[in-house]
């Protein structure tokens, strides 16, 4: 499943239980919604029922820090130091991840060469665009996995940020004594 058909999976939440089997049955197997309407019932249940054996018994995928998706090699996040200021403040844009997904995944990489060293990039937003764009066909249990581990790694980036600012003002502090406020100096 990839990050795409996650996001067309939680919009029928509110379905009833057979709509819902007919949409995942056509969503995760790439059908027309009419094909597998002109299924039986017994036929969806049980297409329905083998998608959910199989995702429920698929085994977890290990972190991998360098990946390989769609001809390009990019390397995820692992440590909050590694995280440009301008991506945190992206980040700090999204609260509803589902939807948003594919963008956080295209935030918390970098596009690498096949050693593994940063690639230049001449248009990053034309680049960054390309990137969420391909990241909708990321598989979702990698991208699920990544990013239940940033949210593990969010609490450090964000005390990171703190004690660079107490840095920061500590040292503007020191070079800029405070003025007499009276008007005189």
């Amino acid at each position: 499943m990839n990050i795409r058909q996650f996001q067309e999976l939680q919009e029928i939440e509110h379905f009833s239980p057979l709509e819902k089997s007919i949409h995942t049955v056509a969503i995760l197997k790439n059908k027309s919604i009419d094909e597998v309407e002109m299924q039986s019932v017994s036929s969806v249940l049980k297409q329905f029922n083998e998608l959910m054996d199989f995702k429920i018994s698929k085994e977890f995928n290990k972190k991998k820090s360098v990946f390989y998706h769609k001809g390009k090699f990019y390397r995820l996040f692992t440590d909050a130091t590694q995280i440009e200021a301008n991506h945190f403040i992206m980040l700090q844009n999204f609260t509803d991840i589902v939807p948003n997904l594919h963008k956080i995944m295209a935030i918390l990489s970098q596009r690498v060469n096949i050693f593994g060293k940063p690639k230049k990039t001449k248009n990053i937003a034309l680049e960054f665009e390309q990137k969420c764009n391909d990241f909708l066909e990321l598989d979702f249990d990698f991208a699920n996995n990544y990013s239940i581990f940033f949210l593990n790694l969010y609490p450090e980036l964000l005390n990171a940020t703190l004690s660079y600012l107490k840095e920061k003002i500590q040292t503007v502090t020191e070079n800029n004594p405070m003025q007499s406020t009276d008007g005189l100096n």
